[in-house]
């Protein structure tokens, strides 16, 4: 069960009303040692429905358990029909059909440095994975992320909440972050890392900075950030050290004295793009929003 907890506090509110929570919780068989999956009544869930209920209870076992689910069920793709969500792609071209032959090769591949300083990078797929914070996400799921970032070709962002010490196999496929809490970062993992990525803002939560509850907070995750366990981490809003184009622009100066490899500048949508044109004229790094 997913909570927001709002700055006043760690009162949960859940984000369903009453009865869709009581239907979201009676799928997860808790406090039993072998958790078992039910069939569900028609109609359930309500939300994306690429997600069947065995699929949600499937994923609850081998999150508790670290096994799959004994039963004959599917439990890898849903009703999804595998693979990525479909994607759209759309091209400036005067013509609405694209020339396409069948046996014909794509070059999906990105280059992430242009600037002609530094190393070059190209990925053979044009996305990465995300910033998923230690704390948010156990350190398993960072290492399977990193995994198949490797088996991809591409890379993923550790978030906010350091670089763990286990993703160094995986060095030449991690960015880094930093973001404005400034947890878990150190001069070590920054010149280790191939790019090394600033995160201005959060767009899920505008205004609102990050907030990681206080029940996340292990000491693993404390040591990790430099924090106290058991307390509840924010992350202010902005940078307090940036409130103007040329202190962003001293932000990424600041990086690059420790290290010579390429760097993203991430942010949210509405005010970023004035930035981002103002960086890129000063070719502070690649730009992404």
């Amino acid at each position: 069960m997913r909570d927001v907890r709002r700055l006043r506090g760690e009162t949960g509110r859940a984000i369903f009303y009453q009865e869709e929570e009581k239907q979201f919780r009676s799928l997860f068989l808790l406090r039993r040692k072998e958790p078992s999956i039910a069939k569900l009544p028609p109609g359930f869930p309500e939300g994306d429905l690429r997600w069947t209920p065995e699929l949600l209870q499937a994923t609850h076992v081998q999150a508790k358990t670290g096994r799959l689910p004994e039963l004959d069920i599917e439990v890898r793709v849903g009703c999804s029909g595998g693979g990525f969500d479909r994607l759209r792609f759309v091209f400036e071209m005067e013509s609405d059909e694209v020339p396409f032959e069948e046996d014909e090769e794509l070059d999906l591949s990105l280059e992430l440095n242009r600037r002609g300083e530094g190393p070059r990078l190209r990925i053979p797929l044009p996305f990465y994975g995300g910033g998923m914070s230690f704390g948010s996400i156990s350190l398993n799921t960072m290492l399977a992320r990193a995994k198949a970032a490797k088996i991809l070709g591409t890379f993923i962002s550790t978030g906010e909440g350091g670089y763990p010490d286990e993703l160094i196999p995986y060095a030449d496929h991690i960015i880094t972050q930093v973001a404005t809490g400034l947890f878990g970062v150190r001069e070590e993992t920054i010149q280790r890392a191939r790019i090394v990525e600033f995160k201005y803002a959060q767009g899920a939560k505008p205004g609102l900075g990050g907030h990681l509850l206080a029940s996340k907070v292990t000491q693993a995750v404390a040591r990790m950030r430099e924090a106290v366990s058991g307390r509840s981490l924010y992350s202010p809003f902005p940078f307090h050290s940036v409130y103007s184009v040329e202190d962003h622009k001293k932000h990424v100066d600041w990086i690059r004295r420790e290290i010579h490899t390429p760097l993203e500048a991430g942010g949210a949508l509405a005010l970023f793009r004035y930035i981002a044109r103002r960086m890129a004229k000063w070719d502070c790094g690649t730009l992404a929003w």
